[in-house]
């Protein structure tokens, strides 16, 4: 099974360097327990998005410090 990782935010880089960004998080967590599955990731914020929703077998959104309605051209899509 492939995850699309929807990556909607990046973590403090003070603390990247021990714990990765939020998708690293995820797929360690994933992995442990089924370590067949594969991840894509797209970063949100840099308008990076699947080209075709059947690109990944389900997508995970990550969590933002930003509001869902607030003005930022990577929400819309």
């Amino acid at each position: 099974m492939k995850i699309g990782i929807l990556k909607c935010d990046s973590v403090d880089t003070r603390l990247t360097k021990d714990h990765g960004e939020y998708s690293d998080m995820f797929i360690d967590l994933l992995s442990a327990i089924n370590p067949s599955l594969t991840f894509s990731i797209y970063d949100i914020e840099r308008h990076q998005f699947p080209q075709m929703l059947s690109e990944c077998d389900a997508y995970l959104i990550t969590g933002s410090r930003h509001g869902a309605y607030e003005k930022h051209s990577w929400i819309p899509p």
